[in-house]
């Protein structure tokens, strides 16, 4: 069990696919992946310290809470968006997103 679960991690970290996990709850950010340091510009202390409203244009955070809203209240655990995101230098990220709600 344990080497799977340094496989997912390894997984995680490696991956080159920008990747942050936060609290559905909170929107608190608790994990990232090098890719996602890279693309926004934040250490690793600066990034757990952000929330994922923190980065996401205000205009499209009403539709981010909306989307948490419908997750939480279906069966489904998968969700698919597009928001825009500001990298820590100000610039632009057009960002497809897809998550899963651990159960």
């Amino acid at each position: 069990m344990k080497n799977e679960i340094e496989g997912y991690r390894s997984l995680f970290y490696q991956n080159p696919s920008p990747s942050f996990v936060y609290e559905i709850e909170t929107f608190k950010i608790v994990d990232v992946n090098k890719a996602a340091l890279q693309l926004y510009g934040y250490t690793v202390e600066e990034f757990l310290s952000l929330t994922v409203k923190d980065f996401t244009v205000k205009e499209e955070i009403a539709p981010l809470l909306s989307i948490h809203q419908n997750i939480q209240n279906r069966a489904e655990n998968f969700f698919l968006g597009k928001f825009t995101h500001l990298a820590k230098s100000g610039e632009l990220l057009n960002m497809e997103i897809s998550g899963y709600l651990e159960s």
